[in-house]
């Protein structure tokens, strides 16, 4: 039976983790209309409410985004997606 230092089995326990460099984002309108983009991991909330407002019909109309469960509104615009 081999020993292991705690140290070295953390390392070999994230090599093996995988990297999720991106983000696929749905946002799903009342009228059950689907918008699905994909993000970059280190993207801001920012970006999404962006790209939301580029695909509105009315570009001034006000909405927030969230994830659920359990419901969490995004408030602070810098938080990024990882």
């Amino acid at each position: 039976m081999k020993f292991k230092n705690k140290r070295i089995e953390e390392l070999e326990r994230l090599v093996k983790t995988p990297v999720h460099t991106t983000a696929l984002v749905r946002i799903r309108f009342p009228d059950d209309y689907v918008l699905q983009g994909t993000f970059a991991a280190l993207d801001k909330i920012e970006n999404i409410y962006e790209f939301v407002k580029e695909h509105l019909f009315i570009k001034e109309r006000d909405f927030y985004l969230y994830e659920t469960p359990p419901k969490k509104v995004f408030k602070d615009m810098k938080v990024t997606l990882r």
